[in-house]
């Protein structure tokens, strides 16, 4: 196993290890929206090839623990490279590591001693299970999870992902026909109070009365959304399916002429149809479009709600204000009052 990498770093601090000897292959890894970064991948695989000053060379297991580098090899065999995203800078972060042999992606491995982390991919090792038995083909298959000897635990998956694959930055048919089979694939009748979505509205409903975090004028914001919830849903069989709430471009890839979908840790399996595509809109007008939150307020109404109502962009909200309460720090819970600011844009 090769164990140089080149070390980049953005200026919101997350990073990347990038294989030397096959650049090309490792760049798939990092897939940058912004000009300068596409440029650095565009060049990056011609200049790795020159002991430039301004590339900072590092060791693979300068990094990543020597126990997940063998797992690897056990797993992979030894001609295999590996490069690695560092993780998203935050409560639940976690590294991704690409394994390749050549040119040839082979799989993903993500690692964690984290016991939160840990629950998070033993959940989704089920869930990926329970997706390819509801005939959902385009999602990665679980290689393995292992525990190590000094308790990281790794969660190793298939991919369909190569070299030149693409990823689409805009919601359009191949989002909308996955997320379409997908309902069609999960869909179950049932009453609303025994649906994931139910439980997590209950969730925020007692979170959002801490006083020593939300403003009234925050909680009556909530509060007012959740009604509107319960007012379309209580005491009714509704037919929910699976979300996969972390639906993005960065998530995703264009594999044939279909999208292939991974990172379903934080997936359910009852909930409202047109929350992920909520998602896909909101942060990308977020985090590549960098609007603010009543600007994409404003798109969301100019556009009608996209065709998927009013009701769904209230449920979006409450749903991810849940995820970021969960995780319970100081900078999480800045998150969720941005969700209500969102919130109160949308029902203004």
């Amino acid at each position: 196993m090769g164990n140089s990498a080149i070390y980049l770093r953005n200026s919101e601090g997350k990073e990347w290890l990038i294989q030397i000897k096959y650049c090309r292959t490792g760049c798939e890894l990092y897939q940058p929206s912004a000009w300068r970064g596409k440029l650095v991948v565009r060049m990056l695989p011609v200049l790795a090839k020159f002991p430039l000053p301004f590339f900072r060379a590092v060791q693979l297991n300068a990094f990543i623990p020597e126990t997940v580098l063998q797992c690897i090899q056990e797993i992979f065999g030894d001609e295999c490279n590996c490069s690695a995203f560092m993780g998203t800078p935050g409560t639940h972060k976690k590294a991704t590591i690409q394994v390749s042999r050549r040119n040839e992606i082979c799989g993903y491995v993500k690692y964690s001693r984290d016991p939160v982390i840990r629950k998070l991919f033993e959940a989704e090792q089920k869930k990926l299970a329970w997706l390819r038995e509801k005939g959902v083909s385009n999602v990665p298959e679980c290689m393995a999870l292992r525990v190590l000897e000094d308790s990281t635990e790794v969660f190793v998956q298939s991919t369909k992902k190569q070299l030149g694959t693409k990823i689409e930055h805009k919601f359009g048919n191949k989002q909308k026909q996955f997320l379409d089979s997908l309902y069609e694939m999960t869909k179950a009748p049932l009453r609303f109070e025994y649906t994931d979505f139910f439980k997590t509205i209950q969730y925020v409903r007692r979170n959002i009365q801490n006083a020593d975090v939300f403003r009234p004028k925050e909680q009556a914001i909530a509060e007012q959304a959740i009604q509107s919830i319960l007012d379309a849903y209580s005491n009714r069989i509704v037919e929910f399916c699976v979300c996969h709430r972390d639906f993005t471009p960065w998530n995703t890839c264009v594999t044939g002429n279909a999208l292939f979908v991974f990172d379903w840790e934080y997936a359910q399996k009852t909930y409202p149809r047109g929350i992920d595509q909520c998602h896909f809109l909101i942060q990308t007008k977020k985090f590549e479009q960098h609007l603010s939150m009543d600007r994409i307020a404003k798109d969301i109404k100019e556009s009608n709600y996209y065709g998927l109502g009013k009701l769904v962009f209230l449920a979006y909200c409450l749903d991810h204000a849940a995820i970021y309460m969960q995780r319970n720090k100081a900078d999480d819970w800045e998150k969720v009052k941005e969700d209500i600011r969102l919130l109160g844009y949308i029902e203004s």
